[in-house]
């Protein structure tokens, strides 16, 4: 086996990713590092964290013109470079080996203004992870392409009685510049376009706790980013764990589309999961237009039954096939505009939750769970200005984002999430080192109706302030 070691010169200004992680989630979680294409028609890849183009710029801040298939990378928020440079890339038996470490120190403040006992919190946080993992690729002939890829991902923060080495992408990728088809373990592209802030899982991210401690992690509304079908599990609704395939395609350089689904068992519940998503992506000059729509419906691997006449000789089941099943659907997307040295853009996404009992009546009829069946809505924007470049030729990205989310139940129930963060990113032009800044605050308005009709309502009102530093590379 032959085994060498492969240099790429960043740029005077070169940039990193900053990838999606969660020290306390579930480690399959967040950050995928990219398939590296070799040559100039290797543009067909779906990527899944850091992302590459001609000009380095913001993930939904600059947004020149690029091929779209080499640009894709689903949870960037990340500065995007020609993808020789993403890497300074191992080689390892025809493929290279990918090296990327996150670390994250921080502080959060948390409020409970209507609880006399436990009005506050603090935390102290310090998270991070650090992935590895070979890409294999063997050439066909006439632009084609297989590329095999296994990641494992170790983590910061210890976790009792976890394994703290998981997996990251597990893929296998064939096609050529025009269209590829990926199967396996990796995340989707991103249609809302946050700008640097709000990386994944994060303080900000997180937000506002609903409960003390925030050691439950019992947060308030996320989010919602077109995102049933976007990480490699979905944590937020359903806690999908299944697999994935998508087929992508790029009839112009400007733009590209994929069609994802996820299959396989779901949550801990041993649910089937089955769904679709479609995505496009148009990068033109400064312009950049997202969007996706997408269906999810899980549903148990054997029906529950309901009893009838329970106590009696006459007892049976009867079965329920909806019973505890889910349809999931959403759909939405993002504007983004880059005049150098400033970027701005705006995302707004719609998802509709609906859910059943576990248990139906004697008559096999599934009663709805009103408490988890209802509307999602996101809406937000970010301005970023690269300062520095105006004020001594070297990047120092300065930004401000805010997201709201609202949350309607069936059973009355709401929620309201206003989050927002100002940070400042510096490049250091080495490996794409970055470090960024990021101070954040978060408001929830949450009120649990009292009776059935909703006329009247118990509210609390947590907020969240919080600081991070983080620190990321590539090798």
């Amino acid at each position: 086996m032959a085994l060498g070691l492969c240099w790429s010169s960043p740029p005077a200004f070169a940039q990193t990713d900053d990838a999606a992680w969660d020290a306390d989630a579930a480690p399959e979680e967040e950050n995928a590092e990219e398939s590296e294409a070799e040559g100039e028609e290797e543009s067909g890849e779906q990527q899944a964290d850091a992302e590459g183009e001609e000009t380095p710029v913001a993930e939904g801040t600059a947004l020149a013109p690029l091929r779209v298939s080499e640009e894709h990378r689903p949870d960037s928020a990340t500065y995007r470079l020609p993808k020789e440079q993403i890497w300074s890339p191992l080689e390892w038996a025809g493929g290279r080996m990918h090296a990327q470490i996150e670390l994250d120190v921080g502080y959060a403040s948390y409020k409970y203004p209507e609880r006399q006992d436990r009005p506050g919190e603090t935390e102290y946080d310090m998270r991070g992870r650090f992935v590895l993992g070979p890409t294999f690729r063997y050439h066909f002939g006439d632009g084609y392409f297989l590329d095999v890829v296994g990641q494992l991902v170790a983590w910061v923060r210890e976790q009792n009685n976890q394994y703290q080495i998981n997996a990251d992408d597990v893929y296998v990728q064939v096609g050529n510049a025009k269209w590829d088809l990926q199967v396996g373990r990796f995340m989707t592209w991103r249609v809302y376009q946050k700008g640097l802030g709000f990386d994944l899982y994060t303080l900000e991210d997180n937000g506002a706790s609903k409960s003390y401690p925030i050691s439950n992690g019992d947060f308030a509304v996320h989010t919602y980013e077109v995102d049933y079908i976007f990480l490699r599990n979905s944590p937020y609704v359903g806690g999908e764990v299944a697999g994935r395939a998508a087929l992508h395609y790029y009839p112009l350089d400007i733009l590209g589309f994929e069609l994802a689904s996820a299959y396989g068992v779901a949550d801990n519940q041993g649910s089937n999961t089955l769904g679709a998503r479609l995505a496009g992506d148009l990068n033109w000059k400064f312009l950049r237009l997202t969007g996706a729509g997408e269906v999810r419906h899980q549903a148990q691997t054997g029906p529950p039954s309901a009893i009838q006449n329970a106590g009696t000789p006459d007892e049976r089941a009867v079965e329920c096939a909806d019973c505890g099943s889910s349809t999931n659907k959403g759909l939405g997307g993002g504007l983004g505009l880059n005049f150098a040295p400033v970027s701005l853009g705006g995302n707004i996404a719609v998802g509709w939750d609906e859910k059943f009992l576990l248990v139906g009546n004697e008559d096999g009829v599934p009663g709805r769970d009103l408490a988890s069946s209802g509307r999602r809505m996101s809406f937000g924007g970010f301005f970023e200005v690269d300062a520095g470049s105006l004020l001594f030729s070297r990047s120092l990205i300065l930004g401000f984002g805010a997201n709201r989310t609202e949350l309607v139940l069936d059973n009355f129930n709401k929620e309201f999430h206003l989050q927002s963060a100002g940070y400042a990113a510096w490049p250091l032009g080495i490996n794409n080192a970055m470090v960024k800044l990021v101070v954040s605050h978060a408001q929830a308005d949450l009120y649990d109706a009292t009776d059935p009709e909703g006329s009247s309502y118990i509210d609390l009102h947590p907020s969240s302030t919080a600081l991070r530093l983080r620190f990321s590379t590539n090798f």
